[in-house]
């Protein structure tokens, strides 16, 4: 509460970015998105479509939510890195308890659409959803947005939406990451 449309899904995006930060930082070598060794476009576009298909699924959408209108600001944001001195720049606190006295925090709010925090382990909805999602793009990258596969991305805004965002999206390199 309290954010306007484009502050909305510039906060979701960056729950996501710093959860990819707080993963490489505590979560045992869990590197993913950016940071993962051998991240690529592909891989980097799996892991955020991951993360947005478990907000769906676990309610952490706020209403109204536009798909294009944050896929845009995703593709501003995700190829770079966010840590927590970002977020305190950024939004001037960042405190996981203080979605508990009614404020708002981007890693309490990672913690809801992962299902844990950094150090907990996936649950089996994020385990299948990350199934499907790599088993959608295996040796299929060009087709993966067209057809029966189309139908993984009916909850995230759709097909068409995610194959633009897939598109356009620019990766700074070197790789890898960190």
């Amino acid at each position: 509460s309290g954010l306007g449309a484009g502050q909305r899904v510039e906060w979701l995006v960056d729950c996501y970015r710093l959860r990819v930060d707080d993963d490489y930082c505590w979560g045992g070598g869990n590197l993913h998105g950016l940071y993962d060794p051998r991240a690529t476009k592909l891989t980097v576009a799996q892991d955020f479509l991951i993360f947005c298909k478990l907000a769906h699924e676990r309610g952490a959408l706020p209403t109204p939510w536009d798909w294009k209108c944050f896929l845009e600001k995703a593709l501003e944001l995700v190829p770079y890195a966010f840590e927590k001195s970002d977020a305190q720049d950024k939004y001037g606190s960042e405190n996981v308890f203080a979605a508990m006295t009614g404020g708002r925090s981007l890693r309490f709010t990672g913690e809801v659409v992962y299902g844990s925090g950094c150090c907990g382990e996936q649950g089996d909805d994020h385990s299948r959803i990350e199934k499907e999602v790599i088993r959608l793009f295996k040796g299929r990258e060009a087709d993966a947005f067209q057809g029966a596969a189309a139908g993984v991305f009916a909850d995230v805004g759709g097909a068409a939406l995610w194959k633009t965002f897939y598109t356009r999206l620019r990766l700074p390199g070197p790789f890898p990451y960190p």
